[in-house]
């Protein structure tokens, strides 16, 4: 299922946390219960809050990086709870790390080869020159 921009503007609503909640992970704060009302289509949302609050975690939770114990995420209708981080971005979903230096696939290298594996998939390489 693609979800284009348009299916985007006319759902009902675009992102619904409900009750999330994560296991303890090292010196990562765990989420509990966590909801947080729905989320329309061209809504800005800004969530704060002081360092080891459990900011990252959410970010994780919400990219499918981090499980969730119990809990579910719908974006534009659809439970996406047990995608993966890979079948999120096919959705459409994007996630950017806060520290990019420290969460990068490349982090010594320069951004454009991180961008370079992230479109790999899609390009067709030749080694006869056509």
């Amino acid at each position: 299922m693609t979800l284009s921009f348009s299916t985007w503007q006319n759902h009902r609503s675009f992102l619904l946390l409900h009750e999330l909640a994560t296991a303890s992970v090292g010196h990562e704060a765990p989420l509990a219960n966590l909801t947080l009302p729905v989320i329309h289509a061209g809504d800005i949302l800004g969530i704060a809050g002081i360092v080891g609050n459990g900011l990252r975690t959410l970010a994780h939770a919400l990219a499918g990086f981090t499980p969730l114990t119990h809990g579910h995420i719908e974006l534009c209708g659809r439970d996406i709870t047990l995608l993966t981080p890979r079948q999120r971005i096919d959705l459409g979903f994007r996630w950017l790390p806060d520290n990019p230096a420290d969460e990068a696939l490349l982090p010594t290298r320069p951004l454009w080869r991180t961008f370079f594996l992230a479109v790999s998939d899609f390009l067709t390489f030749s080694t006869r020159g056509c």
